[in-house]
């Protein structure tokens, strides 16, 4: 048999939108178009450098990049802490798939917020009679007055696998040692700067103050609380004076380079989760492009009508099978787009 089928597609509306500009909070870091793509060390190395204990620095900038991009993922949803600026700019978000930024969302999200409802279908089907007998359908997909947030839920749930995979890419170069840059190079220029300049301070250890000190790190760690507080203090003032420089104490000069050292770790961090935010919405908007534009949904949804025939003019049948076919078809798109986080 021969089937012709036209449509009034309503549902393809929700695609359109979905292409959402990224959290102001990624957006925050500006780029230099002055400084090259390269890597940046993670901020460690063996004792006589100064710095912290390689193992220790990837352990902890691991936690604390991973705590805070499920910090952004939250905002998202609408229910995290520190959101000033940060939104996704989706109604809701329901993520199918599930991993280690949140569980799978099937019915409700981790929040509590309901999926929404389905577009209802409608579809009329005619048999015409004669040598060749035919089936003519004329199919309707509402997705207006709230109908329609399920399959957008599920949809916008991309967003949180291409943020996912990110993660996963720039948590893998933590442990190798450096950090790819591409997007955030100035971050990266502010970051080896420090890094450089820690290193040209934490040579003259020993031979200005007339000591000879192979574990420089030990003697870093040992900067304790009070004396840490008055370099806090002073750590925003230029010690341009050389009166000033001369009368800062040996305890302090240490503080202030221990200072430094988190400091550098801390720019470390925010690169790595700058790096991640910049990569999800190129990823989301691919996957989009690729498995959800109106061309691909309308070829899509023909083949529904088709196996969904046997339903007839039962638009509960109908309903079921649309609901089935999308689910089906949207799974295997995202885990074909973010399943491998390669």
């Amino acid at each position: 048999m021969n089937m012709r089928t036209s449509r009034v597609l309503s549902i393809l509306t929700f695609i359109t939108t979905m292409a959402v500009l990224l959290p102001s909070m990624a957006h925050a870091t500006s780029t230099g178009s002055s400084a090259p793509a390269g890597s940046v060390a993670v901020p460690c190395g063996d004792p006589s450098t100064g710095l912290s204990d390689c193992k220790e620095v990837k352990e902890r900038s691991k936690k604390l990049v991973f705590a805070r991009v499920k910090e952004i993922v939250d905002c998202w949803y609408g229910k995290g802490a520190n959101c000033d600026g940060i939104s996704s700019g989706f109604s809701r978000i329901c993520n199918l798939i599930g991993g280690s930024l949140t569980p799978s969302e099937m019915e409700s999200n981790h929040v509590g917020q309901s999926c929404g409802a389905w577009s209802e279908v409608k579809t009329e089907y005619k048999v015409s009679g004669g040598l060749q007998p035919r089936v003519d359908s004329e199919s309707q997909v509402i997705s207006s007055g709230g109908k329609g947030d399920r399959e957008r839920a599920y949809v916008a749930g991309g967003y949180i696998n291409a943020t996912e995979c990110a993660l996963r890419r720039v948590l893998r170069m933590i442990d190798s040692g450096s950090l790819s840059v591409s997007a955030c190079k100035a971050a990266g220029q502010d970051l080896a700067s420090v890094q450089g300049s820690f290193t040209a301070a934490i040579g003259r250890i020993g031979g200005a103050n007339a000591l000879k000190i192979e574990n420089k790190r030990e003697l870093l760690d040992k900067c304790d609380g009070k004396t840490q507080k008055v370099v806090e203090k002073q750590y925003s003032k230029e010690m341009s004076n050389s009166a000033d420089a001369k009368a800062e104490s040996l305890d302090q000069k240490n503080c202030r380079l221990a200072t430094q050292r988190s400091g550098a770790e801390a720019m470390f961090q925010h690169l790595a989760v700058c790096e991640i935010m910049a990569q999800v919405e190129p990823a989301y908007n691919r996957f989009v492009m690729s498995s959800m534009s109106p061309g691909v949904m309308q070829g899509r949804i023909d083949g529904w009508v088709k196996k969904c025939k046997g339903c007839m003019n039962d638009d509960q049948c109908q309903n079921e099978c649309y609901q089935k076919n999308f689910l089906e078809y949207i799974r295997g798109q995202l885990g074909s787009a973010f399943g491998s986080c390669g």
